[in-house]
C-alpha cells in the first residue's frame, strides 16, 4: 500500500514539475516574441493590415501567446479601440505606409467603437493614401466599416449580409413554468425591461417601442453614413436593405454595394500596383500588432500643466478592484480621485462600455 502511494505521489510531483517547466518555456518564448515585436521596422511602400480578428475593447489586453499558434489561449486578449485609432493616425503621417488594407469579414465590436475606427479611417484618407477592403463574406457590421474604403472587393462566390440591424431577446418564463418556478419582481416604470425574460414569454409593447426606437435611429444613421461614403442615394440603399435585394455577389456589384468581385490574388495585384511594389517582389504588409510597436503610442506630457485624464471602464460592474474585463468600483473611484487631486488634470473623460448579451 505504501509503495502504491509513493508511486501516486511521484506521478503528481512529476506532473507538477512538467507543468511548471512548460509554463516557463512558454513565458520565455513569449518574451522573445514580444522583444521581436518591439524592434519592428516599417519598410518603404508598406501597407498596414487591419483584420480585426480579435474582440475590440476599450483598452487593449495583450496576449503574449497569440503568435505561438498554441491549441489553447490564442483567443485571449483583444485590441483596444484607442490603440487602433493611434495606429491609424500614426500611419497617416508615416511616409513608409502607402495605404491600409481592411481584411475584415466580421468585427466583434460595439457600434460606437466601429464608428470611431471608421472616423479615423476617414481622416486617414485625407492624407491621399488609399484604403481598400476585401473579404470572402461581410457581416452587417463589417460592411459598415468597409464602406468607408476607396474600393470594396468581394469574393465572386462570397456572401454579404445587408438586411438591417436587429436585436434578439431570450425568454425563460416557459421553462420556469415547466419547472414549477415563479419569479417575483418589484418593478417601477413600464420601460424597465431587463426582467421581462423571466416574467413574460414575449416582449412587452413598451419594450418593443423603445427597442424599435433606438434600432431605427441607429439603422438610419448607418444608412446615411454608407450613402455618403459610397456616393449613393440614401433612400435607394434603404430600399435595397428593406427589400433584401442583395442575394449574391452579382447583386451587390450591380447595385453599387461593392466595387469589384475579385479573388484574393487579383486583390494582391491591385495592392502591388497601388503601393508601387515591383511585380517580382512581395507586398510589404505590416500587421497592426507589429506596427503599433514602431512608434510612441503615448506622447510624453509629464510637463504639461493642462491634461485630460482618460479613465476606461469596461465590463460588468462589481465591488473591489476588478480586472481587465470588469469594472471594479474601488479601482474606478481611486482613479477618479487621483485625477481630482492632480492639479495638472483639467478634465476627465470616462469611457464606459457595459457588456450586454444582445446580438445585432
Amino acid at each position: 500500500m505504501w509503495s502504491f502511494l509513493k508511486q501516486i505521489f511521484a506521478v503528481i510531483i512529476g506532473l507538477f514539475l512538467f507543468t511548471f517547466l512548460f509554463i516557463l518555456v512558454l513565458l520565455g518564448i513569449a518574451a522573445g516574441v514580444s522583444a521581436g515585436d518591439k524592434i519592428a521596422t516599417v519598410e518603404p511602400n508598406s501597407i498596414l493590415v487591419l483584420n480585426f480578428n480579435k474582440p475590440i475593447l476599450e483598452q487593449e489586453i495583450e496576449n503574449p501567446f497569440e503568435d505561438l499558434d498554441l491549441p489553447i489561449g490564442n483567443d485571449e486578449g483583444g485590441d483596444g479601440v484607442i490603440q487602433i485609432k493611434e495606429a491609424i493616425e500614426a500611419a497617416t503621417f508615416d511616409e513608409n505606409i502607402k495605404g491600409i488594407y481592411l481584411s475584415a469579414g466580421d468585427i466583434n465590436a460595439g457600434a460606437s467603437q466601429i464608428d470611431e475606427i471608421r472616423e479615423s479611417l476617414i481622416q486617414f484618407k485625407t492624407s491621399g493614401k488609399f484604403v481598400y477592403a476585401y473579404a470572402e463574406s461581410y457581416s452587417e457590421a463589417a460592411y459598415y466599416l468597409a464602406s468607408v474604403a476607396d474600393s470594396i472587393f468581394l469574393n465572386p462566390v462570397g456572401l454579404l449580409e445587408l438586411n438591417g440591424i436587429s436585436n434578439t431577446y431570450p425568454f425563460f418564463k416557459g421553462t420556469l413554468d415547466k419547472l414549477g418556478l415563479q419569479v417575483q419582481v418589484f418593478k417601477v416604470g413600464k420601460f424597465k425591461s431587463a426582467v421581462e425574460p423571466f416574467i413574460l414569454d414575449k416582449m412587452s409593447e413598451a419594450n418593443k417601442t423603445q427597442t424599435l426606437s433606438y434600432l431605427s435611429s441607429l439603422n438610419s444613421y448607418h444608412l446615411n453614413q454608407v450613402a455618403i461614403s459610397r456616393n449613393l442615394d440614401e433612400n435607394r440603399i434603404k430600399i435595397i436593405l428593406d427589400s433584401m435585394l442583395v442575394h449574391n455577389p452579382l447583386d451587390a456589384k450591380r447595385l453599387g454595394i461593392v466595387d469589384e468581385l475579385l479573388y484574393y490574388d487579383q486583390v494582391l495585384a491591385i495592392l502591388k500596383k497601388k503601393s508601387g511594389t515591383k511585380e517580382s517582389e512581395k507586398i510589404k504588409f505590416i500587421s497592426y500588432s507589429k506596427y503599433k510597436n514602431t512608434y510612441n503610442s503615448t506622447e510624453d506630457v509629464s510637463e504639461n500643466n493642462n491634461k485630460v485624464a482618460i479613465i476606461v471602464a469596461e465590463g460588468e460592474i462589481e465591488s473591489g478592484n476588478g480586472d481587465e474585463k470588469t469594472i471594479g468600483s474601488d479601482k474606478i473611484a481611486e482613479e477618479i480621485r487621483k485625477a481630482r487631486l492632480d492639479d495638472k488634470v483639467k478634465a476627465v473623460v470616462l469611457r464606459i462600455k457595459r457588456s450586454y448579451a444582445n446580438s445585432c
